[in-house]
Parts: structure tokens; C-alpha cells; sequence
């Protein structure tokens, strides 16, 4: 079975904590393997990126100190180039919404959130990703590709590559 990884950013633990067990519970009851990691900060989640980690939906409050989610949305997309990751911001305030068309999020959700809002969120992301029917993801040179399952053949390893 293919894991999910979901990552959280927010600066508020109870919206962290709130949206953690939210996925968590439907990954349960929907037999979809989840790794969830959580975030505080812009420039946390930026590190963690800068490292290798790469979500494949993050849910990214746009509201926090010194480096906002806009930021981090343009850091993955522009710096990082990396397209493949599903945003979904998350904010009290709809004043960015226009900032964040170039970013290309999954979505807004304005806060309060709801378990409803959460849930129909991953399912677009397992439908986008097609996580019923598997996918292989690998990086090369910071790139992330993803490839069907079904369409693999076999692996060959040479000289600890794959």
C-alpha cells in the first residue's frame, strides 16, 4: 500500500491538532496509509523542504510570523520548482486569495474549519494523486516524480541506484 504524506503548517497547535486528527481518522476508516508531519513555522516547514522532504498535500495557514505561507507557496513552486505538491491555504482573512493565483493551490479554506472542509480536501488530493490505484514516487536532482504502478515493469539496481 502507498503512503500519503500530509504535512500541517500552523502557527496555532489547536488548527494543527484539529486538522492532524481530522486526516488521521479518515485515513483510518478509509484504508489509506498516512504519514502526517506538523509545522509551526514559514521558515520550519522550509528547512524541512530544504532537507528532502517533500508532502504530497500540505495545508498552509498563510497568517504566521517572518516567512507567511504565500512565501513558503512561491519558495516551493519558484525555488524549489516543484509543482507536484497540493496546497491548501488556510486563513481567517480572504485578502490573499488574488496573491496566491500564480502559487496554483488545490484550494482556500477560510477559517473556521470543519471536519467536512478537511475530508473533502483529501479526497481531491487522493483522487488527483490516484491513490487507490498507486503511484511509485521518486526524486531526482530535487525533482519529484511520481509513476503508476501499473506501469511499472520491475526495478533494476546497480551500484546502489535504482
Amino acid at each position: 500500500m502507498i503512503q500519503f504524506n500530509i504535512a500541517v503548517c500552523d502557527d496555532d497547535k489547536s488548527i494543527q491538532s484539529f486538522i492532524e486528527s481530522t486526516v488521521t481518522a479518515y485515513a483510518k476508516d478509509n484504508g489509506v496509509m498516512v504519514n502526517v508531519d506538523s509545522f509551526r513555522s514559514g521558515e520550519e516547514i522550509c528547512r524541512s523542504l530544504d532537507e528532502g522532504y517533500v508532502p504530497d498535500l500540505l495545508f498552509l495557514d498563510i497568517k504566521m510570523k517572518h516567512i507567511n505561507g504565500v512565501k513558503v507557496g512561491e519558495y516551493i513552486r519558484f525555488k524549489l520548482k516543484n509543482n507536484l505538491v497540493q496546497i491548501v491555504y488556510i486563513s481567517s482573512y480572504d485578502e490573499y486569495v488574488k496573491q496566491l493565483f500564480a502559487i496554483r493551490p488545490m484550494n482556500f479554506l477560510e477559517k473556521p474549519l470543519t471536519e467536512a472542509m478537511i475530508v473533502a480536501q483529501l479526497k481531491t488530493a487522493f483522487e488527483l494523486f490516484d491513490i487507490n490505484n498507486g503511484t511509485f514516487s521518486y526524486a531526482k536532482n530535487r525533482e519529484v516524480y511520481k509513476v503508476p504502478i501499473k506501469d511499472i515493469l520491475y526495478f533494476e539496481g546497480e551500484n546502489r541506484e535504482v
